[in-house]
Parts: C-alpha cells; structure tokens; sequence
C-alpha cells in the first residue's frame, strides 16, 4: 500500500498501468489539510479500491486539474465506480466538489476510485485529489408485534448513524 493508506485509513488494493501513482499529500486546499493526489504520465492509469460489507453511504471530495471534456468525452479524469458501475467523475481544472453516494444491497462491494491519462495533450497539473473519505455503514431498524393483536408494525427501516427515526403512528 502507498502512504494513501496513512490519509484515507484502512486496508486498500490499487493497480496500476504505465507509469502512475497516488501518495498521501499535505494540502492546504482542503480543510482537513491532507488529501491523496493522484498523478499520471500519458497513457497510464493508477487505481485505489476498497471492499465493504452491506450497505452504506460513502461520501467524499475530490478536484481535478487536466484536461476538460471535449465533445462531451473525458481525456484525462478521476473517477468513482461501486461493484464495477460509474458514479461520477471529475476532470478539467475544479476545485474541491462533494461527492455522496448510497450503496445498496448486502454482500460484498467494491469501491474504486481510478485516474486517467490519454495519449496524448496536457493541461492544468494532470492530476487530481481525494480527500475527506467517510464510509458509514446502514443499520437496519425492524420492529416485533411484541404480542399485539390490533394495529401496524412499520416495515423495517434502513438509516446511518446520526440520522434520527421518526415511527408512523
């Protein structure tokens, strides 16, 4: 593992094609002060994944400086995918975004987050950031008749930590 795993915590995988990395980076860009930085030569890939259990919301930021969409395709850009399915992406020259996604379902999934460079052309830094990762895992709430013989029991309920429930009825 790469100093990466010291900034986002945890046990990680990363693969790579041509000449490529990501390290830890000290970034006073962010609030948190650290952020992977994630570096390519041309033609060359370098990716990070992490499995989880069941379901939970992974949430992040993450910015780019490369080259920007041409005719709606992306040349040189960092993106997220769950069990294989693009989530998003960010190329061009931007500053820190949210990202937020819920992931669904029990078993295991798989999160990766791989960066890109064409063959050719150049622009900004070509490279981009990750940073201020959290994966909270969902709970599921279910609920017993407990012997009652008149009214609803609410269907089962799936929330994160810190989210408060509110019961029907």
């Amino acid at each position: 593992y790469g100093d990466y795993s010291k900034v986002l915590g945890g046990e990680w995988m990363d693969g790579i094609k041509g000449v490529a990395e990501a390290k830890g980076y000290g970034d006073e860009t962010i609030e948190s002060g650290v952020s992977v930085k994630f570096t390519a030569d041309e033609d060359s890939l370098f990716w990070i994944e992490k499995e989880v259990t069941n379901a939970c919301r992974v949430t992040f930021r993450w910015k780019a400086s490369c080259e920007p969409l041409f005719k709606g395709d992306p040349y040189d850009y960092l993106s997220f995918e769950v069990d294989g399915e693009e989530k998003g992406f960010v190329c061009g020259d931007i500053g820190w975004e949210e990202k937020s996604v819920e992931v669904l379902g029990d078993g295991i999934h798989r999160l990766r987050w791989c960066f890109q460079r064409d063959y050719e052309g150049s622009a900004g830094n070509d490279c981009a950031w990750l940073a201020d990762l959290e994966i909270v895992s969902a709970k599921r709430l279910t609920f017993d008749r407990g012997g009652a013989t008149e009214g609803n029991v609410p269907d089962s309920l799936s929330l994160y930590e810190g989210e408060s429930v509110i019961l029907p009825d």
